[in-house]
């Protein structure tokens, strides 16, 4: 498995009678295969609140706007392949805890990508839940590998969206093949003379195996909406070779 070394901090905020428990889980994902079967999360609290979290699986399904919902779980759950542990902890401030997950050897699971998130829900009656999500805690995604060929992704609808204040590119990532796709955009401007300018970024973003596409709304930092070039929009998957372009002439602001 590949994370070409980046990990990221997802942070849950608990309110408790004026101070806060914040989690953090790295990394943000993981991607399990035939050959790697294993996978590590770390959870430090970073906050100045004890608190307890309990782990367990959940499924979620994404919508073609990036927003999740629970589902049930699926006739023949992948979550019978996997172990992972421990159960529980109780994390005081500063203190980690390392959680371990293992994939069973599929011998007899069909070829394609599957997917089950990790989710870790305090368990705390006296800790308040307004920061947790609609879950009811905070989940990473666990992705599945057996025999999986990548996939391939393109940019499409590239347009510009322009409000009374904010500027943003819309499109939709649209992904082939049996992988999901994980990875960051990046846009640039070029001018009519010839100079390329980075303008803008965005991390982190997915779509499943389960969909086909995904629409991706970058905002554009005020006052870098200019007139005679075009913007360039690339994609960079993180862990396999799948990339896109696309651009767009601007003509006028």
């Amino acid at each position: 498995m590949s994370m070409r070394g980046i990990w990221i901090s997802l942070l849950l905020s608990l309110g408790l009678q004026g101070s806060e428990v914040k989690l953090a889980i790295m990394p943000s994902r993981a991607v399990l295969t035939d050959d790697q079967r294993s996978a590590a999360f770390t959870l430090i609290n970073q906050g100045s609140q004890a608190a307890t979290f309990e782990l367990s699986f959940i499924h979620l399904e994404m919508d073609d706007q990036g927003n999740f919902r629970e589902v049930p779980s699926p006739k023949d759950p992948i979550t019978d392949l996997l172990t992972a542990g421990p159960d529980s902890t109780r994390l005081e401030p500063g203190e980690s805890q390392i959680f371990r997950v293992l994939l069973k050897r599929p011998l007899y699971l069909a070829t394609g990508e599957y997917r089950v998130h990790l989710v870790f829900r305090n368990v705390d009656e006296s800790v308040a839940a307004s920061g947790e999500s609609a879950m009811g805690g905070i989940s990473v995604p666990l992705i599945i590998r057996h025999r999986t060929s990548s996939a391939h992704v393109t940019l499409k609808g590239l347009t510009l969206k322009q409000g009374s204040t904010t500027s943003a590119l819309v499109m939709n990532l649209c992904r082939t093949g049996q992988q999901s796709v994980y990875g960051d955009f990046h846009v640039s401007f070029l001018s009519d003379s010839g100079r390329e300018n980075p303008v803008a970024s965005l991390k982190g973003i997915a779509v499943y195996a389960s969909q086909d596409h995904r629409r991706v709304e970058i905002p554009l930092p005020e006052g870098v909406l200019e007139s005679g070039g075009r913007y360039r929009v690339s994609f960079d998957a993180r862990d396999q070779e799948a990339e896109a372009q696309a651009e767009l002439v601007v003509t006028g602001k």
